[in-house]
């Protein structure tokens, strides 16, 4: 009983920081803020954690083999390019609309923590993500453009337009919805839009 309490109250600690974390930012958020929410003393945080650095790495790296492993969920159906394609852009604007916080944790952080960046270059080594993510999107695309069904484009270009297509429509999305006075079920209409636009233009771009 005592064991799973400890493990209970170790994954509440998790949560809370999470959350906290994606509200506030890491430099806003205290380990006492934790604590408290968590309903434990701030010692308990440390026994488990040791640090609030180590507290905040643990959930951003988790965060980012999440943000960029959706690409890869996929691979082993045998649709046909464009299709498997569709659906890694749209699994992971659905990865967004699930953590609409991230992207902007992600860019304050790589803003005003250099760390970040070795951090994520070292996660991305250890998790594998070029081989998994990277080069085997490179062979699907490599082939169709040797088949004519796609017209040369690098796949670090690929990435960089979907990442970035579906990362802006989440970070301006406040803006839009302050300015065009949108309600709940306005903004999900949005955002069902937004996806459907984006996946539009990144297939229609391929084409030759």
């Amino acid at each position: 009983m005592i064991e799973n309490h400890q493990k209970n109250m170790e994954g509440t600690i998790l949560q809370i920081a999470e959350k906290l974390f994606l509200e506030k930012g890491f430099t806003m958020t205290s380990t006492t803020e934790i604590a408290k929410e968590a309903g434990c003393n701030q010692a308990l945080v440390h026994y488990y954690y040791r640090t609030k650095e180590n507290l905040f790495n643990q959930i951003f790296g988790n965060k980012i083999k999440m943000f960029v492993e959706v690409f890869m969920q996929i691979d082993a159906s045998n649709d046909d390019f464009f299709t498997k394609l569709q659906r890694k852009i749209e699994l992971h604007f659905d990865f967004l609309v699930d953590n609409p916080k991230l992207p902007f944790l992600i860019i304050n952080e790589l803003i005003t923590n250099k760390n970040r960046i070795e951090f994520i270059q070292h996660d991305i080594t250890e998790n594998k993500v070029k081989e998994k993510v990277f080069d085997a999107l490179n062979n699907d695309l490599q082939q169709e453009i040797a088949i004519g069904t796609v017209r040369p484009i690098s796949v670090s270009d690929l990435l960089i337009n979907i990442v970035s297509m579906n990362v802006f429509s989440f970070i301006t999305l406040p803006i839009f919805q302050e300015v065009l006075k949108m309600n709940e079920k306005e903004k999900l209409q949005y955002m069902a839009h937004r996806k459907e636009e984006i996946v539009h233009v990144i297939l229609s771009s391929l084409r030759p």
